[in-house]
């Protein structure tokens, strides 16, 4: 449950403003509560895909793992990486129940650190995550590579970052009778529409791609969003 946990603390920092908005926390109590637990959230993240990946996989290279949970790419003793060591991390992972952790820290780390302008150790994450989507879980890799996509958006790779949109949009056959309507559909025509409003030519394709973004939104429950970050239990009812 860590994860979720991580993740808890993460959409708290998000409510910041909104708390500030409302007056509901005149002496700043909860904010600064909010802020500590923030604070352990990618600690979080590591120690639950350590576990999971220690309890599920018997192959785990448990040094090999330590060193990945504690590696640190843009701190001032920056870890050198050699191609060797990257390839041995990104075949490193093998538990079939961490990949929403993998996704949820490389989205944490693009929004509290690639964003401003630190981007190793997000690129780290996203290219893990993507080699371990592809050898573990490829039905899955949906989010990480609308994530991803936004990573490139970001730094101004707007053809990259379309091409993986347009490969998301794709595989959920988003423009057929057949398409599967949920958050990942909704988040990647959000996501790509919005991009593509960065481009006057390509305004009225942009406001269709939104359109639909919002008319599917609409369909699906107001906490559907969070399912693809959290791990639910599961309960036997008999």
């Amino acid at each position: 449950m860590l994860n979720n946990l991580a993740f808890a603390s993460w959409m708290h920092v998000l409510d910041l403003p909104k708390l500030k908005e409302e007056g509901t926390d005149p002496d700043g109590e909860a904010r600064d509560q909010i802020l500590k637990d923030e604070g352990y959230t990618m600690a979080y993240m590591l120690q639950s895909m350590e576990l999971r990946e220690k309890a599920e996989s018997t192959a785990t290279n448990h040094t090999l793992l330590e060193a990945l949970v504690n590696l640190e790419l843009n701190a001032d003793g920056k870890d050198a990486l050699s191609p060797e060591k990257e390839a041995d991390f990104h075949g490193l992972l093998e538990s079939p129940n961490v990949g929403k952790t993998i996704t949820n820290l490389s989205e944490y780390l693009l929004l509290t650190q690639g964003m401003k302008g630190d981007i190793d150790n997000a690129a780290f994450w996203f290219k893990l995550g993507l080699k371990y989507y592809e050898r573990v879980k490829p039905d899955n890799i949906d989010r990480h590579l609308i994530m991803l996509a936004l990573f490139y958006a970001t730094r101004d790779k707007r053809m990259i970052a379309e091409g993986l949109y347009r490969q998301v949009l794709d595989r959920l056959e988003y423009d057929t009778s057949s398409a599967s309507i949920n958050y990942n559909l909704v988040m990647a025509l959000n996501f790509y529409g919005r991009m593509l409003l960065a481009n006057p030519k390509r305004e009225s394709e942009a406001k269709e791609y939104l359109k639909q973004s919002e008319t599917l939104g609409r369909s699906l429950p107001h906490w559907y969003d969070k399912l693809d970050n959290i791990y639910m239990p599961g309960f036997d009812l008999d």
